[in-house]
């Protein structure tokens, strides 16, 4: 039998593997199609080292936080904006 390692099994049962055991490289094993052999074989693997199963981690994303910027910084911008869209002339002479 072939030693996978630690095998993580994602919530639809198929399984994530280290192929050619490069961590850095996750393998997808669903249960269907192609992937069928290597599917059955990585479940006898687990079913013969249960140990060796852990549910698959998802790290939760690092929040998103704004920039926080000073009330000239938000006013230089939001000129530059409208200069932009043509809202500001920087020249109003007519």
């Amino acid at each position: 039998m072939e030693d996978f390692g630690i095998v993580y099994q994602r919530p639809d049962g198929s399984f994530v593997i280290n192929k050619d055991g490069n961590p850095k490289l996750p393998y997808h094993v669903p249960n269907h199609g192609e992937f069928a052999g290597l599917y059955a074989k990585v479940k006898a693997y687990a079913d013969a080292n249960p140990e060796m199963v852990k549910p698959e981690e998802h790290p939760e994303p690092d929040p998103i936080t704004p920039p926080k910027y000073t009330y000239d910084e938000k006013d230089e911008f939001l000129t530059g904006l409208m200069e932009g869209v043509g809202m500001v002339s920087g020249n109003n002479e007519e």
